[in-house]
């Protein structure tokens, strides 16, 4: 819906998070499509979560984010972004973690500039998020301490499914 309002190209950029070993839920950091990361070091050090484990996941979604490229093909574009203007969309952001990951994947690229959209996140996490990017639109910024999920913010969460996804990059880009 965005590509099309603003008449631009649709592509994706995958990042998966890492998550800490004992909450499934709770983020710790995320890795790219190239293997760029991120890692909440306070976050780390405050669980004691050993740098083996991080470095063991980091390889391990490394690898599921490769299949997953391979698996979309076509719907991540490979030209230059050099001095071009990304949008990256998320459906929302908890800690920034996947986000991060993938504006510093993109940063690789020299665009010269990248804008993050989100319709909500903490204030904490917007904050961060504009350390990463050049600009950062959050429609809802919570509370930190109100936000118990993205999920929380909408009506029907339903995953997106590999199909819709492919479907939707072949639709924008024939």
């Amino acid at each position: 819906a965005v590509a099309s309002k603003i008449s631009c190209e649709l592509g994706i950029t995958i990042s998966r998070r890492i998550v800490a070993p004992h909450n499934q839920e709770l983020s710790i950091g995320a890795v790219a499509q190239d293997g760029t990361s991120y890692i909440n070091q306070e976050l780390m050090a405050a669980l004691s979560i050993p740098n083996e484990y991080v470095e063991k996941e980091k390889a391990r979604l490394h690898e599921d984010v490769r299949e997953m490229v391979s698996r979309y093909g076509p719907g991540i574009p490979a030209k230059n972004f050099a001095q071009h203007v990304l949008v990256l969309i998320d459906d929302g952001s908890a800690t920034g973690s996947t986000l991060i990951a993938a504006v510093r994947y993109l940063r690789k690229h020299n665009p010269r500039q990248i804008v993050v959209g989100v319709p909500v996140a903490t204030r904490g996490t917007a904050k961060l998020l504009s350390n990463e990017a050049d600009t950062v639109q959050c429609i809802v910024k919570s509370e930190d301490n109100r936000f118990s999920s993205v999920e929380q913010f909408y009506d029907n969460f339903q995953e997106v499914s590999d199909l819709q996804v492919q479907c939707l990059l072949w639709q924008c880009n024939p």
